[in-house]
């Protein structure tokens, strides 16, 4: 919480400084600038930062899942988009003989080499994370 000296003689109080923030599909990015003063009225230099509010959830534009018989694994290649803060990340998930895995939780990388039976049956489940941690709806492929 930031402070601020009313006066010489009197305590420091908290500033507040509320924000509408407007709801849907819009990106609000705004800059804040604080700089403080203390009682003998000396001042700080100011500090900034940006905030972005994105509650844009990212999409998935691709996901394709092949057998590479020279890697001898499963490659999954996939995308998404995002119009916000963009996307930082994706998660995978491999859901098979009724149990669910987590392949990758937080991966940069846009393709993954999965090393199981090249006659193995499972479901590829592939999500975008954008860097405002909004996810996006998931797709699927079936093998």
């Amino acid at each position: 919480m930031f402070r601020q000296a009313l006066a010489e003689s009197q305590a420091w109080t908290p500033i507040e400084s509320p924000w509408t923030l407007p709801t849907g599909p819009t990106i609000v990015r705004r800059t804040i600038r604080v700089q403080l003063r203390d009682g003998s009225l000396a001042q700080s230099l100011i500090a900034s930062t940006n905030v972005l509010v994105d509650q844009v959830r990212p999409t998935m534009t691709k996901l394709t899942v092949a057998w590479s018989y020279g890697a001898r694994a499963w490659i999954i290649r996939y995308a998404g988009k995002d119009v916000g803060s963009g996307v930082a990340s994706y998660k995978i998930v491999l859901k098979r003989n009724g149990t669910v895995r987590i392949l990758a939780n937080a991966r940069v990388s846009t393709s993954y080499a999965l090393r199981i039976p090249h006659s193995a049956h499972f479901v590829i489940v592939v999500r975008a994370r954008d860097r405002a941690a909004n996810l996006s709806r998931p797709l699927y492929s079936y093998h």
